[in-house]
């Protein structure tokens, strides 16, 4: 260390130069002689910031031409160490990059040097790719507390950078989404919002997903004018092109057209959106199950009873699980106990829940949860079969909101056993 710190700009100089196989003629350029450069090296000369400039500029122009992947600052001239600490972390980059890519273990004292090196020395945006490595590791692990933690230090780091603005924003749905998935609305809220402000008026096509996402959330808050709000800033900035991000967005419209009981405008945009799927069966599968929903809630009889005959055969057949099998099976649910069919509901608010469990589908359990609060007297004993036979997974999913609703429907129903059951294994 002692050594490092003695360095002079000279000394880094040579020795950047020397392990990159530049030669001194190679850098001159402008004022900057080959002799200059000698004598730079030599400590016979100052190295002054413009000069600096021009040799990292020169020395960048040499390793874009020969394919070496490093970029200097001028500061790398000046700071001892911080040109080893930037090779250094590209070492920590390809390890973790390998791990993740391998589903290798990475030990935790190797987790702990890399977070170590991380904190100690200033390098952007080495340390908001690294911190983000980390959080993918841990996501790829299922192990989403310590990523959420990782990826909000990556969001952090990447605001500090302020040259390049697309780091936030290609970042900030990766974030949003591990903030959903532990509950954390809020905080993906605010994410967003900061994105936003990151983003220039040649950018806005990149805020696309962000949107999609705010406008999701505030959906599933049950914040409808602010959902609309975020739908109606996509529609300026798609393309016609861009069909399933457009079938996605359409189905968020359609959910929220029936939340605000605009049934007809809902039922135009479905439509609309079948004409855009080929060949995408479980899309279809979906939209076929919301208009089950739709015309329920328009009480709609006759056509609950035929959308929802078709759709129950053709799901029977099926050889494989549908990708939105939790809403799918909700929204069956919800004709079938409007047509009150309580055995067939209950079929598949079972399939509804398994799924939810088993893919920690937050969102989808919340559903479920209403649902079976909407409709206690027919449907509590589900959340007891389902407690009695997976209640580790269930006590391991819940955030606190979710566990207070749970533990009031549960004591309502005088299944004390049951709550103490999940309280106990419930982590905090």
């Amino acid at each position: 260390m002692d050594n490092i710190t003695t360095l002079t700009p000279g000394d880094i100089l040579r020795k950047i130069r020397k392990e990159l196989g530049f030669k001194q003629h190679e850098l001159a350029a402008d004022d900057i002689t080959r002799n200059l450069i000698s004598l730079i090296e030599n400590n016979r000369a100052t190295l002054n910031r413009g000069n600096a400039e021009i040799l990292v500029r020169n020395m960048n122009s040499l390793c874009k031409a020969r394919g070496i992947d490093i970029e200097l600052e001028f500061r790398d001239l000046f700071i001892p160490g911080i040109y080893d600490a930037k090779s250094k972390a590209r070492g920590y980059m390809d390890y973790l990059k390998e791990a993740t890519y391998n589903n290798y273990k990475i030990p935790n004292d190797k987790i702990d040097e890399i977070a170590l090196f991380v904190s100690k020395w200033d390098l952007q945006p080495q340390n908001t790719y690294i911190y983000e490595l980390i959080a993918k590791y841990y996501l790829e692990h299922n192990d989403i507390p310590t990523s959420y933690s990782y990826y909000i230090k990556t969001f952090e780091n990447a605001v500090k950078i302020d040259k390049n603005p697309m780091i936030v924003l290609n970042l900030a749905p990766r974030v949003m989404d591990v903030c959903v998935h532990l509950g954390r609305t809020n905080d993906a809220l605010q994410i967003g919002k900061i994105a936003q402000a990151h983003c220039f008026s040649e950018d806005m096509k990149c805020m696309i997903p962000i949107w999609y996402k705010l406008a999701s959330i505030n959906y599933n808050n049950k914040n409808y004018d602010e959902a609309s709000k975020h739908l109606t800033q996509l529609d300026k900035y798609l393309e016609v092109s861009e069909s399933s991000r457009i079938v996605d967005i359409n189905i968020l419209k359609i959910l929220v057209c029936i939340e605000n009981k605009n049934y007809k405008k809902a039922l135009e945009i479905l439509n609309t959106t079948e004409a855009l799927i080929q060949n995408e069966d479980e899309i279809e599968d979906l939209l076929n199950s919301m208009k089950v929903k739709i015309f329920t809630l328009k009480s709609n009889k006759k056509s609950v009873q035929k959308e929802i005959d078709i759709l129950d055969d053709h799901l029977s057949s099926l050889k494989y699980i549908p990708a939105y099998i939790s809403d799918i099976s909700i929204n069956m649910a919800f004709g079938y106990t409007y047509l009150k069919n309580i055995s067939k509901a209950n079929e598949y608010l079972k399939t509804a829940l398994s799924f939810a469990l088993k893919n920690k589908d937050r969102i989808s359990y919340k559903k479920i949860l209403e649902f079976i609060c909407d409709n206690e007297a027919n449907f509590v004993d589900i959340l007891e079969e389902v407690i009695n036979n997976k209640s580790d997974k269930l006590a391991n999913f819940l955030n606190e909101r979710d566990l207070i609703s749970l533990m009031k429907l549960l004591n309502k129903n005088q299944k004390f056993d049951l709550s103490n059951k999940i309280l106990l294994q419930y982590k905090v």
